[in-house]
């Protein structure tokens, strides 16, 4: 079956999350198209109906219902749909570049779009239903997620339709899912220990971060957050009923994680979706040897050796900043915790299997008269592979017109519009 996957934020790291996930589950597929802002797959077989809520980069997905070399016509639309009910309500995106094919420039108003879905009412009421729609509140836009669920577009007998370009192909394509922007919400906002003065990592960042890990070796897999902070990278391995493991530093974070998971555990959108039975958490400083502490997770527990599948983590990232630095307080600021990160992965080796993986996040600096970010240094990226790690790159590869760009030693960045850090997202498999 052919799907659109519609991009989030960062499409690059929308396009390497969705083609991880797809080989690590096994699932052949070929690269029909690929825009900046959606991609086009062919998939052998049919995705599973839950394979959007894995996901943290996509905000909806669609199946391509069919494409010509022609714009689609009012009754072309209404005859490739046999709608599951007499009444129901439509919901018309069409993306800028097939604005061009009704007669419109891509930020003129949308009349054209308008005319598309008064024709096709009309065309539906002629085969007796009636047909209300929605559109996009501004020209040069679509439907945004909350329109979608309010709407109901997703649900049957509701539609919510997609024209679009695929290189010569016009095509007509229908949601089938949608994120599910109240539960992040909750899984963010509404947790009950929260602190904004060590960082408050985002659930879909860290579904993302989950989700580039390439393989694992057992099933479920074991994932280790050393620096877990209030829990979110646990939370989310959690409702991929994932084994995980938290430790931090500060007794603080250790409290607000149980706390948090507990609140996750109770919570009705969540708690059936908790196969696994909880995470051990623990205190502990990421920097010294892990044995002596784990043996507090549970009672009787061997020492974690050589069976953790995956660390996936956001370590601390220095001293929060209001402005922007001068080149050599970057130095100075990514110097003063260089030495934190290589203690760590001087010890994650003893614990972490052959060929197990490493997500770790980087900081990257704004500095002051640089347009992009200063990244961490080379030099550090070096000591690691010394320390016994392979370096690989998470960003997609092969498309042409960088199309979804990446750093020059093929990272990818995570930033809020104008932060002054972003995350640069690193992949690293143990040797």
């Amino acid at each position: 079956m052919q799907y659109v996957f519609f991009l989030g934020s960062h499409p690059a790291l929308s396009v390497a999350e969705v083609l991880n996930v797809l080989r690590r589950d096994g699932i052949s597929y070929r690269i029909f198209f690929a825009h900046e802002r959606y991609m086009v797959i062919d998939v052998a077989g049919v995705l599973p109906i839950d394979f959007l809520r894995r996901l943290g980069g996509s905000e909806r997905i669609a199946r391509v219902v069919a494409a010509q070399p022609q714009a689609w016509l009012a009754a072309e639309i209404a005859a490739a749909f046999i709608p599951e009910g007499i009444k129901f309500i439509f919901g018309l995106n069409v993306w800028p570049a097939y604005v061009k094919a009704l007669g419109s420039k891509p930020n003129a108003e949308h009349k054209p779009v308008e005319s598309l879905a008064r024709k096709l009412k009309a065309a539906w009421r002629e085969q007796g239903y009636s047909a209300r729609y929605t559109l996009p509140k501004r020209a040069n836009s679509t439907l945004n997620a909350a329109q979608v669920i309010f709407n109901r577009l997703h649900e049957p007998p509701n539609l919510d339709l997609h024209l679009l370009l695929a290189g010569d192909a016009y095509v007509l394509a229908q949601t089938l899912s949608v994120q599910d922007i109240q539960a992040y919400e909750q899984r963010d906002t509404a947790r009950p220990a929260r602190d904004a003065r060590v960082g408050m990592l985002p659930p879909k960042l860290a579904q993302i971060m989950l989700n580039l890990v390439p393989t694992f070796h057992h099933w479920p897999p074991t994932v280790y957050d050393p620096f877990c902070g209030t829990g979110t990278v646990l939370q989310e391995g959690l409702l991929f009923g994932w084994q995980m493991i938290g430790s931090d530093a500060s007794p603080k974070m250790v409290r607000a994680t149980k706390h948090n998971l507990a609140w996750l555990a109770r919570h009705p959108l969540f708690a059936e979706r908790l196969h696994a039975a909880g995470a051990d958490v623990f205190q502990h400083d990421a920097r010294l040897p892990l044995f002596a502490a784990i043996g507090a997770v549970g009672d009787g527990e061997a020492p974690l050796h050589d069976n953790v599948d995956a660390i996936v983590t956001e370590p601390y990232l220095g001293t929060p900043l209001t402005r922007s630095l001068s080149a050599a307080k970057a130095t100075s600021a990514f110097a003063g915790i260089q030495q934190i990160y290589l203690s760590f992965f001087t010890q994650a080796r003893k614990f972490l299997a052959p060929g197990g993986w490493v997500v770790f996040l980087l900081p990257a600096i704004k500095v002051s008269g640089q347009s992009g970010y200063t990244l961490f240094p080379a030099s550090f990226l070096d000591r690691v592979v010394s320390l016994g790690y392979s370096q690989k790159q998470p960003a997609p590869q092969g498309f042409e017109d960088n199309i979804y760009p990446s750093t020059e030693r093929g990272t990818l960045l995570y930033s809020r519009p104008k932060a002054l850090v972003a995350r640069e997202i690193t992949l690293w498999e143990k040797r």
